[in-house]
């Protein structure tokens, strides 16, 4: 697989990276530009800044949150991906492709991210559709409660999201609290239909200190959406503590 095209698979699983080009857009520029710009940034909290073109409480709010917590997971587990990429601002979309998207002969499709069907309240962006398909039904943001890990630590749920890869997303904090927490990369997922899907892969730290706090995304490919994340840590005496997190309720 060439690098070209393990960059854009980094795309479509989170999305990052933008400059700008404008071709005469049917939407509020400065809105559009702001939100996506600061969705580009590397630093998570940076990515935050992105609610200010955001209505709040819309699904492009919740949208900058996901993307800020998926970056956090990146970044805490040494993984965050600092590929170069071109947004492409037209008539009525959103192009966020990889270098090379501009080349003869090449189908866009294939090398860029499409967003559409971009709706606004009050100035602000509210929500759009990502890769063709709505974010309803695709985007969770959790409660902010807590779901305790023994006595351990704690573990809160942030969000889950079916990138437009495919993939299902969730993303939760953990916190130890009471010396090392080794933080399991194994993960179960149990979809609303009853079929269990082992996690593909994981972003995050290995190990907690204690006190010390790091986000986790767990990436199920082809999971249903709105199903329970499994989960199993150990105390220092190797007891097993499974929780359980409800995605969406």
């Amino acid at each position: 697989m060439t690098k070209r095209f393990v960059a854009l698979f980094a795309i479509l699983g989170l999305v990052t990276g933008l400059s700008a080009c404008s071709t005469g857009p049917s939407y509020p520029k400065e809105v559009v530009e702001g939100y996506f710009s600061a969705i580009n940034e590397n630093d998570p909290a940076a990515v935050l800044a992105a609610q200010e073109f955001a209505a709040q409480g819309s699904n492009a709010d919740a949208y900058v949150i996901e993307q800020s917590a998926h970056k956090q997971a990146q970044l805490d587990g040494g993984s965050l991906d600092q590929t170069k990429t071109v947004t492409v601002f037209e008539q009525d979309k959103v192009l966020l492709c990889v270098e090379g998207y501009d080349e003869p002969e090449v189908k866009k499709d294939d090398f860029c991210a499409t967003y559409t069907d971009l709706i606004f309240k009050d100035g602000k962006l509210s929500d759009f559709s990502a890769g063709g398909k709505s974010l309803n039904g695709r985007l969770a943001l959790g409660s902010g409660e807590l779901t305790p890990i023994g006595e351990i630590g704690t573990a809160r749920y942030i969000s889950s999201y079916i990138t437009i890869a495919g993939d299902l997303v969730i993303v939760v904090e953990i916190t130890s609290t009471a010396g090392d927490l080794s933080l399991p990369w194994d993960a179960t997922y149990l979809g609303t239909n009853g079929r269990q899907v082992s996690v593909s892969f994981t972003d995050g730290p290995g190990e907690l200190a204690a006190g010390r706090v790091g986000n986790v995304a767990y990436n199920f490919i082809g999971a249903s959406f709105g199903g329970a994340l499994e989960l199993k840590f150990y105390d220092a005496d190797y007891n097993e503590i499974p929780i359980s997190i409800q995605t969406q309720k």
